[in-house]
């Protein structure tokens, strides 16, 4: 039964090679009527985990030394984070370009829009968009030292 799943279940671990196979195993039954044995699902994706890991340049050592995702429930967190395009639209006259992303944790459904400015009124309209394109306003957002948010980083201690 699993055979029919392989490549779907392939392009799980290609997206995300540290997904756990009970992750695996719910999404197939919930979103594409699986209903095979969870125990022959779990040997296949660590028969495939490796092969996988391979295809994509990745040895063996750094797939051991490797975070695993972490799982929030369902509206419980965002990240947001700003991506720097450069002068991508330099030849309409436009100087800089920045990307503004919000991810969803629990889905990893993306939103992004384009600016040309980091400032504080910016980044808020981007997170008013984003909730608009969400239909709502998740528990927490988790920043990634974005400068709009922190002044300056301090070392430990």
């Amino acid at each position: 039964m699993i055979d029919e799943f392989a490549p779907l279940v392939d392009s799980m671990l290609r997206a995300e090679i540290l997904m756990k196979a009970a992750v695996i195993h719910g999404r197939l039954t919930a979103e594409y009527g699986f209903a095979g044995n969870y125990q022959r699902l779990k040997f296949y994706v660590q028969e495939a985990r490796p092969r996988i890991a391979e295809e994509l340049g990745i040895t063996p050592k750094e797939l051991a030394g490797m975070h695993r995702r972490f799982e929030v429930i369902p509206g419980a967190q965002a990240q947001v984070d700003w991506g720097d395009e450069g002068k991508l639209l330099a030849h309409m006259g436009i100087g800089k370009v920045y990307s503004f992303h919000m991810t969803l944790s629990y889905s990893r459904d993306p939103f992004c829009c384009f600016t040309t400015g980091q400032d504080l009124e910016t980044f808020f309209d981007c997170h008013r968009w984003a909730f608009a394109h969400f239909g709502g306003v998740p528990m927490t957002i988790v920043y990634d030292r974005t400068k709009t948010v922190v002044r300056r980083h301090v070392a430990p201690g």
